[in-house]
Formats: C-alpha cells, structure tokens, sequence
C-alpha cells in the first residue's frame, strides 16, 4: 500500500515510491493524476514525478520535466501524457493528446509513446537485426535475380550501410551501398557471402554477421526407369515405379503422368500430378493403366513453388528433320524452349484458338517466335 502526504504548500507526494522526475517549470494551469489516483491534483516547480503519473496542461499553460538521467521534456498547452516506466528501467513518455518536445530535438506527437533517454543510454538500446536472407540461406540463379535484404532491430539510425564480403571478417568486400527498408542486392556469382548492416557514423554499430550461398541452377532430373520409347510389360497387381537420378541440393520433386491421345497426338490425359515429393521414384498402380502410350515427368525443386528445372520422359519434337507445320490445339498454354531443336524445316503453325488466347501462351522456343501462325484453325 503507498501512503500520501501534502501540505498546505506542496503537492502530494508518494512516501515509499521513488521520483524519476521533477517540474523544474510550470506556468498557468499544470495538473497531475497518479496512476491509481482518479484525482487530479495543481502541481508547481519542483514537485516530484513518479512512474505512472499522467500530466495534463491547461489552453495556454506549459511545463517542463527533468529527468534524473539529464533528459528534459517540455510540455505545451493542451497536452497530455504518461511517464512510464519499463521492466528495464528505461523512461518513457505515452502522448494522448497534444506533443511532447525533447531535449535532444525529438517531438513526439499523440498516440504515440518515445523513450526518455540520454545519448548514451540510446546507443546501448539501438538494436541492428539481419532479418533476410537468414543465416545459411540458399540463392538460386534459376528462381530469383536479386536478393532482397532486410533488417529488424530498434532506435535505428537514419543512415545505415550494408556491406556483402566474400569472407566473415569483411575484409574482401563485393558489394556495399546504403541501406533501405529493404535493399535488392544485384546478382552475385556462385558462392558464399556473409552481409551485415552497419552505422557509417559510428563502426561500433553493427549488426551480427549472417552468409548465404548463391548456386547456379542445378541440372536436370535425369530419367533412370522407365526410359523414353521403353515398352514395359506389366503383370495383374503390379506396380509401376517411375524412378529418376536424385538431384543434389533439391528440396523435393513433382511428379506428373499423362495417357496420350491416339487420335489426337497433340493432346494429352493427365492421369497423375504428385507434388511435394522426397524421394526420386514414385509407384503407380497398374490396375489403373491400359495399353498404349504414355508421357511422364519430372521437376525438381529448391523450395516451396520455386522451380529449378524439369526433365520429361519424351521431348516434343527435337530432331524431326522433315518437320514442316505443326496442329496446335486451343488447350495449349506453354511452349517449353528447345521444343523444336533439330527441326530445320520447321517454319508454321497452325492454332485451333484466336490470336488473342494465342497472346497470352507463354512462348520459350525461339523458333515458335518465329514461325507464321493461322490462327482458329479447322482441322478437316
């Protein structure tokens, strides 16, 4: 239980409570509630400031509070505000309506609560926290071009530096410009890189050191069973394992399974699509297979939704010398590069769709680029 006391002369005073502060001016109207007071009471020069207290100003009254680490706020007219205190001990100032000033030049307008410190106390507090890329990150070239920086941390200064080296001391620096809120480090060769973010006005202001590993897109999944244009004989119950050579570095693969047309090569069932996957093999049961022809595939990831690379288990139409004018149905949305490697003859297409749907396929393959096109075709 806290005790109060008063006089005719001062304001009431907490006997068992220390002061963090004292008005050391007051002019017109300056009241003070303590926090588990609802009493407003008329506070002057000199009485003291406890944690909790909240201060308010009349129309045109103004005071100032000294702070015992030599900080000083100055209040307003029509101001209101909370002196607190943390489980650190650091000051703060909560604003509810009005602004505060500072010593240090800082105006701390309402809703808003700032710490109440010296110049030192705010260096220690001032907190450099690398937040991206995290410590052993993995950059690949085949997903993204640039790197996005960022950082966390507190107090932090205006100006700030991020610095890329080739080793954890800093001393073979490759990159090095101001920092944003976040930085887009250009592309970097293959290898590993520590980052770090520091105050150019004071060396001693700089955050931990975390590295990340910029790889080149690793190489395809190479097929191992079955192999392209292989005929697999299948008895009743039997399983069918599609198993490919594991890729290094791959966080996980996508299996897919088509059944192809016979009266339409172009065309094909997606019979399966497994993503998420471990291991480089996957089993499909037989039951659900019929004779004929069937096209797989398999892409590998480096994390969650980004690709690396892709190998199917029968390539469209490389090496089809005598390839003159290829029949594209309206379902079609990719057209892979290389799709047409080989093919020295080939010059037309012929698309079932119109020349807007045909705008929006993504097209890799050079020589589709150049290619004529009729569109909405008709096959007789």
């Amino acid at each position: 239980m806290q005790l109060f006391y008063t006089s005719l002369f001062s304001s009431f005073v907490k006997q068992d409570a220390q002061a963090i502060a004292v008005i050391t001016a007051s002019s017109r109207t300056v009241r003070r509630k303590f926090d588990n007071r609802t009493i407003w009471e008329r506070v002057k020069k000199g009485a003291p400031i406890y944690a909790g207290d909240t201060i308010r100003t009349a129309a045109r009254a103004q005071t100032t509070l000294a702070f015992e680490n030599g900080m000083q706020s100055f209040l307003p007219g029509n101001t209101m505000a909370q002196v607190l205190v943390d489980e650190t001990g650091a000051f703060s100032i909560s604003v509810q309506t009005g602004m505060v000033y500072f010593s240090d030049n800082t105006v701390v307008t309402e809703g808003k609560t700032a710490y109440v410190e010296t110049a030192t106390e705010a260096k220690k507090r001032l907190s450099l926290e690398p937040q991206f890329p995290p410590d052993g990150y993995q950059v690949w070239k085949a997903v993204v071009n640039t790197v996005p920086f960022t950082l966390a941390g507190e107090n932090l200064p205006r100006e700030l530096l991020v610095s890329i080296a080739r080793d954890r001391a800093g001393g073979d620096i490759v990159y090095q410009a101001p920092f944003l809120d976040t930085s887009h480090i250009p592309f970097l060769a293959d290898g590993t890189y520590w980052w770090s973010v520091k105050n150019p006005l004071d060396e001693a202001q700089q955050s931990e050191v975390q590295s990340f590993t910029v790889v080149s897109a690793f190489s395809a999944p190479e097929m191992v069973s079955p192999r392209l244009h292989e005929a697999v004989t299948l008895l009743p119950d039997e399983a069918l394992t599609f198993t490919w050579k594991a890729v290094p570095s791959a966080a996980y693969y996508r299996f897919r399974l088509f059944k192809k047309d016979r009266e339409d090569a172009d065309n094909a069932l997606l019979l399966e699509d497994e993503s998420f996957l471990t291991r480089p093999y996957y089993t499909y049961a037989s039951e659900q297979l019929e004779s004929g022809s069937y096209l797989w595939e398999v892409s590998a990831f480096s994390e969650k939704d980004a690709l690396s690379s892709r190998r199917g288990g029968e390539t469209a139409f490389i090496n089809c010398d005598k390839l003159f004018c290829v029949i594209l149905p309206a379902t079609v949305r990719k057209i892979e590069a290389r799709a047409f490697d080989g093919c020295a003859q080939f010059a037309e297409i012929k698309y079932a769709g119109s020349k807007e749907a045909w705008e929006k396929i993504i097209v890799q393959d050079v020589q589709v680029q150049g290619a004529a096109i009729e569109y909405e075709y008709q096959q007789q």
